[in-house]
């Protein structure tokens, strides 16, 4: 609660909704602004959780446990992630009514700068521990997906490695996943100061 933002909390409010969140429960903690086709696709019988109670992924087929397990507290999406596992598999994105600023992917990017290991910052949420409700703290980056339209318009003029379909009123953009984060690492540590 002390990050929220949209609205903000005031300082006193802060200890009380800490002790009465909720203990994040892969089946139950709904998503938070991801949508309803997200959360229709979650509550499918065969959809697999990822056990991160603040950044948890979903997934749906033979490989989808192990793309998602384990997701540990202090890796969001860097090394040891499901994104990390989706990159290491040549995975496709497939952007479906959004751009580039809607690209979880690259914040794998962004965990493999330089930049990423001078924004670490500690997070805290409600989980069971032990068969217990805790209040745990972690490190993980202060990720930031601000400048992701950028890199993605930069990624397009320097590779020609994204492919544009229209789709409706919008379209779908596609690339490798492992190309434009192997693109983005370069590009955001050449664009990102301190």
């Amino acid at each position: 609660p002390a990050a929220w933002s949209r609205p903000p909390v005031p300082a006193s409010w802060i200890e009380p909704l800490r002790a009465g969140l909720p203990a994040f429960d892969p089946f139950l903690t709904p998503t938070r602004g991801m949508g309803q086709v997200v959360e229709c696709f979650r509550h499918h019988p065969a959809t697999v959780r990822s056990p991160h109670p603040a950044d948890s992924f979903v997934a749906n087929g033979p490989l989808a446990h192990q793309l998602l397990h384990p997701h540990a507290l202090g890796s969001a999406f860097g090394a040891g992630s499901p994104l990390a596992r989706l990159y290491e598999c040549d995975a496709q994105i497939v952007l479906l009514g959004v751009g580039h600023g809607n690209s979880t992917s690259l914040h794998l990017a962004e965990s493999r700068t330089r930049w990423a290991s001078r924004h670490v910052i500690p997070y805290g949420t409600a989980m069971m521990v032990d068969g217990e409700r805790r209040w745990v703290v972690y490190d993980d980056i202060d990720y930031d997906s601000d400048d992701f339209v950028a890199l993605g318009a930069a990624f397009a003029a320097a590779t020609g490695g994204e492919a544009r379909v229209p789709l409706g009123a919008g379209e779908i953009i596609g690339c490798s996943m492992r190309e434009i984060v192997d693109f983005g690492i370069g590009w955001l540590d050449a664009t990102r100061q301190s």
